[in-house]
């Protein structure tokens, strides 16, 4: 893989053509992804647990995780291999963005009571991030962060190229604006 990489390097620089250029470096950043997650050795278990969480699981869990909710036996076990996975992961340094849709006016009024400007937040769930903006088209809420924590799990899900943050992650709130009838907030990572 990294000789096929090296490869697509050398063909970038020697390309004349621009779309050449991208889809050469395109490839090997995509191999250079490979190569990393090649690396990280996921068990059996840890790995079942991503691909848990990456289904409609993912939603069970964290309404339990957020509400304080006893988990079953069943859940524990998801939760600690994923806590494990998690650990084991890569994290990414970048922009990310997380969109949500929600319409209910109490629920969207209580979600925007945790994003006051300066208001430090600890979220109990995990938080699922992407690098692309567009896999919610109808989400009335987008939440950027530039992040260095959150941990790279695109690999195993990258229809929506999920970037996700353990939970108890906490973040600041450095601004919110309301546009078009969506509001735009972004967090700031906080040191634990």
């Amino acid at each position: 893989m990294q000789q096929r990489q090296k490869q697509y390097q050398r063909l970038a620089i020697g390309s004349l053509l621009p779309e050449n250029v991208l889809n050469y470096k395109n490839k090997a950043n995509e191999l250079q992804k490979q190569i990393e997650s090649s690396k990280i050795g996921l068990s059996n278990e840890e790995k079942y647990a991503v691909n848990q969480y990456i289904s409609s699981e993912s939603y069970k869990i964290n309404e339990t995780l957020r509400n304080n909710i006893k988990l079953t036996d069943e859940q524990k076990r998801m939760r600690d291999n994923l806590d494990s996975a998690l650990n084991k992961c890569n994290n990414y340094n970048g922009n990310i963005v997380r969109v949500l849709e929600i319409k209910d006016k109490e629920l969207l009024k209580d979600f925007l009571k945790k994003n006051k400007i300066g208001k430090i937040e600890n979220w109990k769930e995990y938080l699922s991030f992407s690098d692309k903006e567009s896999y919610n088209k109808n989400a009335n809420i987008k939440i950027y962060v530039n992040s260095t924590r959150a941990k790279d799990i695109r690999k195993y899900n990258e229809t929506e190229s999920e970037i996700l943050y353990p939970r108890n992650s906490k973040f600041v709130t450095r601004n919110i604006v309301k546009q078009h009838g969506t509001y735009y907030i972004l967090w700031e990572e906080i040191d634990e």
